[in-house]
């Protein structure tokens, strides 16, 4: 992403599938295994899902300020699940601030337009919603319809979508079909989808439950 003073920042989004693992039965942060961390290290930011971590994890990354959303641990659980990760290099810490967190499904960030020499602040968002089916599935609010809220509220200053629907959609298409037709004096720079090849279409013929909303947000 470039400002107006051409300063390129980049911003990455990974579901690490857990933040801890074993080695030699060793209950290990995956931040400090040196394949991960060197990936994460060429972004300025970096949103993690699903690092099933809770609050009672330390999690250090040497360079970056990081900012946990947990989600709330079933009782009969073994372990936590879901839950999101921001990291932040230290030198951007005084640009960004972090909204309120109102679900723990998803967490809102703001890079201030003065400090990023931006033309509007840009609203970053981190998602993930477990699979449908899962137990916590049935347990939160209409997922969709908060999103949708913080996107009208935001849309006018500018937003940066990261996401992990876990949204099957089979072979129907996600993307905006045909949004190359338009009319040229109402819609101004507008930059047209492109139908990216998927590998495992031919794998996956069922259609995720929740594939309505993900499509009714999109529209």
């Amino acid at each position: 992403m470039t400002s107006n003073l051409n300063t390129t920042f980049t911003i990455g989004a990974w579901n690490i599938d857990s933040l801890f693992t074993r080695i030699a039965n060793v209950r290990t942060c995956k931040f400090n295994i040196p394949q991960i961390s060197s990936k994460l290290n060429k972004y300025d930011i970096f949103c993690i899902s699903e690092t099933h971590c809770s609050p009672s994890d330390k999690i250090d990354f040497e360079g970056y300020h990081l900012v946990q959303n947990f989600r709330p641990k079933s009782e009969r659980a073994p372990r936590a699940f879901g839950g999101l990760l921001v990291g932040v290099k230290l030198s951007l810490v005084k640009g960004i601030s972090f909204l309120k967190q109102r679900h723990s499904e998803f967490m809102w960030f703001k890079l201030g337009k003065s400090f990023f020499w931006l033309q509007s602040d840009l609203y970053v968002y981190s998602l993930y919603i477990s699979p449908a089916g899962y137990s916590f599935s049935f347990q939160r609010d209409d997922i969709f319809t908060l999103i949708e809220e913080d996107i009208a509220k935001y849309s006018a200053l500018g937003d940066y979508m990261l996401v992990d629907f876990n949204a099957r959609t089979s072979n129907v298409a996600d993307f905006i079909e045909h949004d190359s037709i338009h009319d040229n004096d109402i819609v101004v720079d507008y930059v047209v989808d492109k139908c990216l090849h998927r590998n495992n279409l031919n794998n996956h013929c069922t259609v995720c439950p929740r594939k309505s909303g993900y499509e009714r947000m999109c529209q």
